[in-house]
């Protein structure tokens, strides 16, 4: 794991080691890591919320299944109903991985038996009166964090207390109305917290389920007694420190309490705080800034600060194709693109917001035949670095994603002929939609494709590697249309 981290004389051999084989050795380090723990004593791994979780992290968890079958490892992996798609093909990589070992458990609501003994194992060994029982049951129906947190209103309310021991109603509970939805209950309980502690439940729920104490601070009154705060939620259990090290982290008891907290700040409020979070991200992970990049995208698109969200959605897509995240890249790229519109509303630029209105125009234009129009160059770079992600995710795809990854490309090399990129960078573009070509067939386009890039390539220009390219663009093309003495000349050329 130390290796993995680029320490010391590692970081020579990650100068030459690809994003993939980086991923292998770290799947292989965890894998070796789990297996040894589990030698020591039997291991027990714990995910929950899957439904959230992304690609890569799943793409582990199908490589830990490997080692079940031989070591004494269980894995217990919790998700929401509604998480189909991804849920279908875990469990597929389950049952083949371990088909002795794998079972699947679908937890439904409670029922009256289980409902009342949950409220009984939370109320502790006295029976709580039957009409308390028969109320949060008959609202409930069967969810037990309904049922944690209607039992909490009703105590904190002082609805029932504990008297001589025993659990009794001080009010008449037909006066007392419970919530009719999970977010209202939860609501219920926040209304009879102090002022101060609402505030930071709200300022925190902005920050998301977990959320770094500094951070915190940053967004509070400098006279706010934070210790006090955070130790009086903790009592009444709605957060929880989630650790100290390398800085101290609390977060949401569930994250249904941080989302139905979130929903009260208004609109005005939710984008203020979201711009002051991204603010003091930047000033606290500075320099560490390319692992907030996600962070910072969501923030500053929650915000009125949308040229910094594009910014930071750009640098995220990236990341994520890098890493192979490929469904991460497309959206953050989309999101960027959705941004650029709403900003420039040029008609090239609406239309790439849905590909699918886009056709892919026949042939290559020259840049002389290129639109006049012409937008500002900072939303031409962006624009042209979203559409060059999606056209290379879609290319990395394979032949089925073809056609979306010609549309992003004949987008991105119309946009860098206007704003008069780099040839390089150009010809690596054309690169990229010649294999579309060939993919298809299309071997006279493709050919044309490389002898336009050989043209806009000058005498200093004639050995390097785009020059190669454009040469194997031509040369393939060339031989599948069987004419071998144009494919000679073409690799005679190449190698010279």
């Amino acid at each position: 794991l130390l290796s993995l981290q680029g320490a010391d004389s590692w970081e020579e051999r990650f100068q030459h080691m690809e994003i993939d084989q980086v991923r292998h050795q770290t799947f292989l380090a965890i894998y070796d890591f789990l297996v040894a723990i589990a030698h020591k004593q039997p291991l027990i791994l714990a995910f929950e919320d899957l439904q959230w979780a992304d690609d890569l992290s799943l793409d582990l968890l199908a490589f830990l299944l490997e080692a079940v079958p031989a070591n004494p490892i269980f894995l217990i992996c919790a998700y929401r109903p509604y998480w189909q798609r991804k849920r279908w093909r875990y469990s597929a990589i389950a049952y083949q991985k371990c088909p002795s070992a794998y079972s699947e458990l679908w937890l439904r609501e409670l029922t009256s038996t289980q409902s009342q003994q949950l409220i009984a194992s939370l109320l502790g060994e006295n029976e709580p009166p039957a009409i308390v029982v028969e109320m949060v049951q008959e609202k409930a129906r069967g969810n037990p964090f309904f049922i944690r947190e209607a039992l909490n209103t009703l105590i904190e309310a002082g609805t029932i207390q504990q008297i001589d021991g025993r659990w009794q109603t001080t009010t008449e509970l037909t006066s007392f109305s419970l919530p009719e939805s999970v977010h209202s209950v939860v609501l219920s309980r926040i209304d009879l917290l102090a002022a101060p502690l609402r505030q930071l439940l709200r300022t925190a729920s902005v920050i998301g389920r977990n959320f770094p104490v500094r951070i915190l601070a940053r967004l509070l009154p400098p006279e706010f007694d934070l210790d006090d705060a955070l130790s009086a939620l903790e009592d009444v259990a709605l957060i929880y420190r989630e650790r100290t090290v390398p800085e101290e982290i609390y977060a949401f008891s569930h994250v249904l309490t941080q989302e139905s907290i979130y929903r009260t700040n208004s609109r005005r409020q939710r984008r203020k705080l979201h711009e002051q979070v991204a603010i003091a991200i930047e000033e606290y992970y500075a320099d560490s800034l390319n692992e907030q990049y996600e962070q910072l995208a969501h923030h500053y698109a929650e915000s009125d600060v949308k040229h910094k969200a594009v910014d930071y959605l750009l640098k995220a897509g990236e990341k994520s194709r890098r890493n192979y995240r490929n469904d991460e890249a497309r959206h953050y790229y989309h999101q960027a693109l959705h941004y650029l519109t709403a900003s420039h509303p040029e008609p090239v630029i609406a239309a790439i917001s849905s590909p699918g209105t886009l056709r892919p125009h026949p042939g290559m234009a020259d840049e002389r035949n290129a639109p006049t129009l012409s937008p500002e160059p900072s939303v031409s770079e962006q624009t042209l670095a979203a559409l060059t992600g999606l056209g290379q995710i879609y290319h990395a795809m394979g032949l089925d994603h073809a056609q979306e990854a010609e549309i992003y490309l004949r987008e991105a090399i119309r946009i860098a002929q206007q704003i008069k990129i780099a040839i390089e960078k150009l010809l690596h573009l054309y690169y990229w939609l010649g294999e579309l070509l060939f993919w298809h067939g299309r071997y006279r386009e493709q050919a044309q494709l490389g002898e336009m890039g050989l043209h806009l390539l000058d005498h200093s220009q004639a050995e390097s590697v785009e020059a190669v390219l454009m040469h194997h663009l031509v040369a393939v093309a060339e031989r599948r249309q069987g004419h071998e003495a144009l494919y000679a000349a073409t690799v005679l050329e190449t190698a010279r």
